[in-house]
């Protein structure tokens, strides 16, 4: 899972530039992962907006251990929803105002359905959380 870079519609992802279809639809898919790693995706989220203040689309961090998260470009419930994996991602350029183009730590490139201020802002937010939830793992340890 950790080497998923991006969790797409139709049920599919892409892992080193390959596509493989999922068995079950992304938001079972995900569910299923969340809840492997301890906590159910209404559990995260709220975790989310605990650390963070925020609500409407959010990232989803499946595991802060393992550092497994994904950025959303839509909600989690959505058919055409991309779920981007944070922790690969190198940059984003804007194509037009419906594309965005992904560079991954692989070399992968891929050009997704999705404004650019999107995924800029779901970075802005898992920076901010990944800031809090060490800042608060530090005062507890």
């Amino acid at each position: 899972m950790r080497d998923i870079l991006l969790l797409f519609r139709n049920s599919g992802y892409k892992l080193n530039g390959e596509h493989f279809q999922l068995e079950t639809d992304l938001y079972k898919f995900l569910e299923k992962k969340c809840l492997s790693y301890g906590s159910s995706i209404e559990g995260r989220r709220a975790a989310f907006f605990y650390l963070t203040g925020h609500k409407c689309l959010l990232p989803l961090v499946c595991s802060n251990y393992q550092q497994l998260y994904f950025l959303a470009t839509r909600s989690y419930k959505a058919k055409d929803a991309y779920f981007i994996n944070y922790q690969h991602l190198l940059s984003y350029k804007r194509v037009d105002d419906n594309s965005t183009i992904l560079y991954f730590d692989t070399g992968f490139e891929i050009v997704i359905n999705c404004n650019f201020r999107i995924i800029k802002r779901q970075t802005k937010l898992m920076n901010l959380y990944i800031k809090n939830y060490y800042s608060l793992y530090n005062q507890i340890v």
